[in-house]
């Protein structure tokens, strides 16, 4: 399996008013993708952003054209501005992050909206037990990939990833 891995410079934290000119990066990371033969392209957490529910974000119906009419399997996030009221440490342990993930793939379509669990590897053991128990799997060439975000990729959050 190939995959395509996009990083962000600059200013990291989209906003959505960013959706546009985000998705015109995209198309052409996909549209370099394709003579690569690359089976994935894996965008960062946030990399989309939403006033509201994450898939309400401005030009979510774009961006799903987008990656359906390229035809290869895309994982982003959406980060949603409505942040909970408090500590970070709290929203962890009520799991109420408002950042989320989505993949599509032609296997699976549209997965997702997958809520980010954990921050760090310190608030990991904090995560409610039902969302660290949540399978977050994709098919991609008859392989399962699972999905982590952000914090979620520290090396103690293999306690609760899926088993691929």
């Amino acid at each position: 399996m190939k995959a395509l891995v996009c990083t962000v410079g600059g200013v990291a934290a989209a906003v959505p008013g960013d959706n546009d000119r985000r998705l015109r990066a995209l198309e052409a990371l996909l549209d370099r993708a394709k003579p690569l033969h690359a089976d994935l392209a894996v965008m960062p957490g946030g990399y989309f952003a939403s006033s509201g529910k994450p898939e309400h974000a401005q030009g979510f119906a774009k961006i799903k054209a987008t990656v359906e009419a390229r035809g290869i399997a895309v994982c982003f996030g959406v980060d949603t501005r409505k942040k909970y009221p408090g500590d970070h440490d709290l929203a962890v342990r009520l799991g109420k992050l408002s950042w989320f993930g989505f993949a599509w793939t032609q296997a699976d379509r549209w997965q997702g909206p997958w809520r980010q669990r954990s921050m760090t590897s310190r608030d990991q053991r904090e995560i409610p037990v039902t969302l660290a128990a949540e399978q977050r799997l994709i098919r991609i060439r008859g392989a399962r990939v699972g999905v982590l975000m952000c914090g979620e990729l520290l090396p103690s959050s293999r306690r609760f990833a899926p088993s691929v």
